[in-house]
């Protein structure tokens, strides 16, 4: 479970599970959705995880903005990635954030 709060926007928090050889990630976002999101099989530790959109609920219109895709990077134990991409009237963007363990 990873949970982020920005300056001015509510808490997101993102549940990660195993099913069977793929992982799913449902994201909770301050936007008030939820997209479902699951890699392919993962046949390679440590290599980045792609995530792509299985679905989205809590959505009050198709063209509402959600995300759509989540690239997970760890390097080491104490960095990882994630690249973010979402989707808003048709059109996607990408954001990474860069996330460092406190000691």
């Amino acid at each position: 479970m990873e949970r982020v709060k920005s300056a001015n926007e509510p808490e997101m928090i993102t549940l990660y599970s195993l099913d069977g050889d793929h992982l799913l990630v449902t994201h909770y976002c301050s936007m008030g959705n939820q997209p479902q999101m699951k890699t392919a099989t993962i046949t390679e530790l440590g290599s980045p995880l792609a995530f792509k959109i299985v679905q989205v609920t809590g959505m009050k219109s198709p063209d509402e903005a959600h995300m759509v895709g989540l690239i997970l990077t760890m390097p080491d134990k104490d960095h990882f990635t994630q690249q973010w991409t979402y989707k808003d009237k048709g059109k996607e963007q990408a954001n990474v954030f860069k996330f460092t363990r406190k000691s």
